[in-house]
């Protein structure tokens, strides 16, 4: 049997296979929730961050919001990924990350034409960056819309 762990990079669905599960190298378990990007017929919403977002910000600013959510209910849809993890080895990994959360905007709340999305509530230290003191995410940091699958 083969085997498949990561999602492919362009953004297609991922492979599942009954009875097997997938790890990084540091042994973290990868679930769709750590991948999956939301796509608009076929087309990625992966951007990067256009301004810094720091910890009690109430909106998210991004070079690139005309593929996010602006139309599926399902609250799994309106959160953010961010494509920073490193193993422990210090390999970074562009297609799977630890830091998302779901249900953190509307999708009546994206701007696409501002290429802002405006959140439920200011972003919270526990959804902040893990490697600045401050929580800071710095512009050009990889980002998407979350999905599901």
């Amino acid at each position: 049997m083969r085997d498949r762990y990561i999602k492919q990079a362009d953004g297609d669905c991922h492979a599942q296979i009954m009875g097997i599960m997938a790890f990084d190298a540091d042994f973290q378990q990868i679930t769709s929730a750590s991948h999956m990007r939301y796509t608009s017929g076929g087309v990625d919403s992966l951007t990067t961050l256009s301004a810094p977002l720091v910890p009690g910000d109430t909106t998210v600013s991004v070079t690139n919001a005309s593929e996010w959510n602006t139309t599926d209910s399902s609250s799994d849809k309106w959160g953010l990924i961010f494509f920073t993890y490193r193993t422990q080895g210090g390999n970074a990994q562009e297609f799977y990350c630890w830091h998302f959360k779901t249900g953190m905007f509307f999708p009546t709340q994206v701007d696409k034409t501002g290429h802002k999305i405006t959140l439920l509530a200011p972003l919270a230290q526990d959804d902040s960056n893990p490697n600045d003191p401050n929580g800071i995410w710095p512009a050009g940091t990889a980002l998407a819309n979350t999905d599901s699958g």
